[in-house]
């Protein structure tokens, strides 16, 4: 019997519905999207190209708590040939991410994009930010309200607390991620008391420091300063990803920690203003918001507030960068130390050349 494959599928008349199917063959993978989309293959229209073999190991498990569907008669126990989904991404090594706004999966090195809808409906239409000016364009027209922003490297990155994202979902079983994070933030009271000479004086400080040293937490960094959050969304940005900012109006006032000592307690997403226990917070206009036990930002109780993101082209990152540096946004302002003044040192030379600061050497 044939080993099953992944091809990515092509329409060259319609190239938004370019995908990943897992088949046998490429001439089955063709048929297939042909079949479901209702096209003709005679026309050519639609190409297959090998990418990897599904590993025997994922075939079983698939097998087992898969719904039959094929257009073999002999394979008619397989799940496949079909698209895949999300869910084969991490097992099969594919990453993926947006460039140009367009959704990008890098596999083994090769690069396949999904072609962007509105890109076709809209072609003189710019709906990437390729400036700091068209990016506080963008914010000055923001509904009124309380925003506060968020800058990611990649715009395929959710906004979700660091304690509920995938890498730390392991440590706990559902449901009891408040115990988890009870438990670890004990051990690091325990063990960082003895470095502190002005401990915390609450939960809520205690989280914050904990946080900024690396431990996963419910807490989310957000800032009041649009200019720092779209710092955050080029600084380490190579170019070859879209980055993004969130901005998020929360609806209502901050909570009160003396009137609510436990940050475990919470049913909503609560806004915090932490005390300036480090030198970075004052200095990136930190605020922080705290999440219940959802799994993500996008699943926040209703009222908890209003999202709006914008994307950053990635092919402008390095311009945008320089704009930043005139306006006196760079990592020694926003990260305040000698570390960063060796760093913006050698971001200056990046912006003047065309190697990326990785391949620069001190």
């Amino acid at each position: 019997m044939a080993t099953w494959k992944l091809y990515w599928v092509r329409c060259y008349s319609c190239h938004e519905e370019d995908w990943f199917i897992i088949a046998k063959s490429k001439a089955q993978a063709e048929r297939f999207h042909a079949n479901v989309e209702g096209l003709d293959l005679s026309y050519r229209d639609i190409e297959a190209e090998y990418v990897l073999p599904i590993p025997k190991t994922i075939e079983e498990e698939y097998l087992k708590k898969s719904i039959p569907h094929s257009d073999e008669n002999d394979d008619w126990h397989y799940p496949w040939p079909n698209w895949i989904s999300p869910s084969h991404f991490k097992p099969l090594g594919i990453e993926e991410f947006s460039y140009e706004s367009k959704t990008t999966f890098k596999v083994n090195g090769s690069i396949y994009q999904v072609g962007n809808l509105m890109e076709k409906l809209f072609p003189t239409k710019s709906r990437l930010i390729k400036s700091t000016r068209e990016y506080l364009a963008f914010v000055q027209k923001l509904p009124k309200g309380k925003w506060f922003f968020r800058g990611q490297k990649d715009a395929h990155w959710e906004g979700a607390c660091s304690i509920s994202r995938e890498t730390y979902q392991n440590l706990y079983t559902k449901g009891e991620r408040t115990n988890f994070e009870r438990n670890i933030l004990n051990e690091f009271k325990k063990h960082a008391t003895p470095f502190l000479p002005i401990p915390p004086k609450n939960d809520w400080e205690w989280l914050t420091l904990a946080q900024h040293h690396g431990m996963p937490t419910r807490l989310l960094d957000w800032t009041t300063n649009p200019l720092i959050a779209l710092f955050f969304a080029v600084n380490e940005n190579m170019g070859d990803r879209d980055g993004k900012v969130i901005a998020y109006n929360h609806l209502s006032s901050p909570i009160d920690t003396t009137m609510n000592p436990d940050p475990f307690s919470i049913e909503k997403i609560e806004l915090y203003y932490p005390s300036h226990i480090h030198a970075r917070i004052r200095a990136q206009e930190s605020v922080l918001t705290a999440e219940g036990d959802w799994d993500s930002f996008k699943e926040r109780p209703e009222g908890s507030g209003e999202v709006e993101g914008i994307a950053i082209c990635a092919t402008y990152s390095k311009k945008i960068l320089s704009e930043l540096r005139k306006r006196g946004i760079q990592e020694s302002t926003v990260f305040p130390g000698l570390d960063s003044i060796c760093s913006d040192i050698i971001k200056r030379k990046w912006i003047t050349t065309s190697k990326k600061p990785h391949e620069i050497s001190p």
